[in-house]
């Protein structure tokens, strides 16, 4: 069955990428898939990173160069824009420092071959800091955990690049949110899984390849105020969506509370600039998780919260360390643990 009428458009948002846009322009546009667009969208950028593919699309058809309306507007507006003027059926979000092997679309189309009713199909993501294939690192492995809730415990089963979408449900899910700085892909995730049980994850070896890098803007202003607060409404919003679609697990419901717990401790950090509002705006935000855990677990929250918040511990170390460690074991779960994101692959796990 041949898939080539349909299109794929691989949305590309760009804020000073350098000589990485137009690496990562130039591989989109190298798809044995022959319909295969690029829209291209800059958010303004000072390093002349758009210049290349500007030059392009003047001159190629399968390239749309699209300009945020306004200076700086953020990955999520710049994405909403191309999903707009997409043409194609199925939407692939790449960012503009990343790279996609020739046979990326093509192998993605067909993947709908034999599930043609799916919402959108996911895949693992090559990591590299310089080339690609420079690490075996992968995001991410399948686990025993239900994806909707990995994506809420900070354990993202896949990035932006990691999914083929349908750009009719993209539409209908309302595209990504852009009051968020950080995080909008994760959102965008976990919003599609509680809309839809229609989608595949194939653990196959990776043909998208995400750049890490350790010092980009979005990293910097993941931990800011702003961020925080913003983050603790994209999770009110997350509550309200899984219920109204009858969604919210036990395992949702915790993950969720646990999110809530660790953005309003973190709001500590921010108390010399925001003084006493920093803790009240911090028992607003864990004041949600009333309606998902019982009076004990709320309460012991209640009480962390304020024993984070004041000051007073950083005197007496000792003491703190161990009334911290008494928090931490009777709120068990809720206590958030980093995990590991980035796995070894294992080549021989691939499916053929």
């Amino acid at each position: 069955m041949s898939h080539h009428t349909d299109w794929v458009s691989v949305v590309m948002p760009n804020y000073n990428k350098g000589a990485f846009a137009l690496q990562a322009a130039e591989s989109v546009l190298g798809q044995t898939h022959p319909h295969t667009e690029l829209l291209f969208i800059d958010d303004h950028s000072t390093d002349g990173s758009d210049e290349p593919v500007r030059t392009i699309a003047a001159s190629d058809s399968r390239v749309k160069f699209l300009i945020t309306p306004v200076e700086r507007s953020g990955g999520s507006i710049a994405r909403n824009i191309g999903l707009k003027n997409a043409r194609g059926k199925y939407i692939i979000f790449m960012d503009s420092d990343d790279l996609m092997d020739a046979h990326c679309a093509a192998g993605r189309v067909s993947e709908f071959a034999d599930s043609p009713d799916l919402d959108f199909i996911a895949f693992p993501m090559g990591i590299f800091f310089k080339t690609a294939g420079d690490t075996d690192l992968i995001t991410n492995i399948p686990k025993g955990i239900p994806d909707m809730e990995r994506f809420v415990l900070r354990d993202q089963p896949w990035l932006i690049s990691g999914p083929i979408w349908k750009k009719d449900f993209l539409t209908e899910i309302g595209g990504l949110n852009p009051s968020l700085i950080s995080q909008q892909d994760a959102d965008l995730h976990v919003r599609a899984l509680i809309h839809t049980n229609a989608y595949r994850y194939v653990h196959n070896a990776p043909t998208v390849h995400y750049r890490q890098d350790v010092e980009s803007i979005a990293r910097s202003y993941s931990q800011s105020y702003e961020s925080l607060l913003q983050r603790a409404a994209m999770l009110k919003n997350q509550l309200d969506v899984a219920r109204q679609a009858n969604k919210l697990t036990g395992g949702f419901k915790t993950a969720l509370a646990q999110y809530l717990l660790d953005i309003a401790q973190m709001l500590r950090w921010y108390k010399a600039a925001e003084g006493v509002a920093a803790r009240t705006t911090a028992l607003e935000i864990w004041s949600k998780a009333m309606e998902i855990l019982d009076e004990k677990a709320y309460r012991t929250g209640l009480k962390y919260i304020r024993f984070k918040h004041n000051m007073w511990w950083n005197r007496a170390p000792l003491l703190q360390k161990w009334v911290e460690e008494w928090y931490k074991g009777r709120l068990g779960e809720l206590i958030f643990v980093p995990s590991a994101t980035l796995c070894k692959s294992v080549m021989s796990d691939w499916n053929e």
